[in-house]
């Protein structure tokens, strides 16, 4: 089975290493991609999701991007998101909001060892991923010990923190009409081309799937507007091969990279409705 997209327990139960190896089979390679020249550095996964256990960070969610052969699955680019154990506790101070840790890597030579902080949404199980540069740490630039990586995990985990506190001051700011237009059309170019389909308003990026987030400020349209972007399944008009108009519906994002950048991007469009 391909998990090319983000998969999480419903249960909000943290993943099974049985799980993490049919979603992520990259995740537990031993050795490097053969591709690679002699002067890689590999850094198995497993290795470092086994620090974080040590240190109570547990797996909550998982993807791996899409590969043709099996030395592929073994080593492309895979995301998991982790949470502390203790987290929790936030849940009912954050408005149900909790700070995740997201690693990123691949084992053959096309991506750096990565930790970003992200923000996991229960009301509608979204995982968003800050987009400023603070919230990144390359594990090339840090090294690769135990203390190093837990240093760095829990720096990135700060600022996980703080995006709990520019949630709660999204969620104090109404937008205008004209706001929402902007907002709309600029998420709309994070992801779509001009003239991808017909008759297609950004604004129905906007458009909430939950009644939780019928109240339009910030912080609401930003997860209604994340939501519609990655998930797809708006319905929308598109020209076949032929010119012939056909309905048809935006597909989910299936790509890892294109979810970081949809993510990032549409919290720093976000924030800057904060200054």
């Amino acid at each position: 089975m391909n998990y090319s997209y983000d998969y999480r327990n419903s249960d909000h139960s943290p993943l099974l290493q049985s799980q993490l190896v049919e979603i992520c089979p990259a995740a537990f390679a031993q050795t490097p991609s053969c591709v690679v020249s002699n002067k890689y550095n590999f850094i198995s996964t497993k290795n470092i999701m086994d620090i974080l256990e040590k240190n109570k960070f547990l797996p909550y969610s998982a993807m791996q991007s899409r590969a043709r052969t099996i030395e592929k699955k073994e080593t492309t680019k895979h995301m998991i998101r982790f949470r502390h154990s203790e987290s929790k506790r936030q849940l009912e101070n954050a408005g149900g909001l909790i700070p995740e840790i997201v690693l990123m890597t691949s084992h053959d030579g096309l991506s750096s060892f990565r930790f970003m902080s992200g923000i996991f949404r229960f009301v509608c199980t979204n995982g968003l991923i800050k987009g400023d540069i603070n919230s990144s740490i390359n594990i090339r630039h840090v090294g690769s010990n135990e203390s190093d990586i837990i240093d760095a995990v829990f720096e990135v985990l700060d600022t996980s923190n703080s995006g709990l506190l520019l949630s709660s001051e999204m969620q104090k700011i109404d937008l205008s009409e004209s706001q929402k237009i902007k907002f709309a059309s600029e998420a709309y170019d994070l992801r779509f081309d001009d003239h991808e389909f017909e008759d297609f308003s950004p604004l129905q990026l906007l458009t909430p799937r939950r009644y939780a987030d019928k109240s339009e400020n910030l912080f609401n349209i930003f997860n209604a507007t994340q939501e519609n972007l990655i998930r797809g399944g708006i319905r929308v008009f598109k020209r076949d091969e032929k010119g012939y108009l056909k309905r048809s519906r935006t597909r989910a994002v299936g790509s890892i990279e294109a979810n970081l950048k949809i993510n990032k991007g549409l919290w720093n469009l976000a924030e800057k409705y904060l200054r």
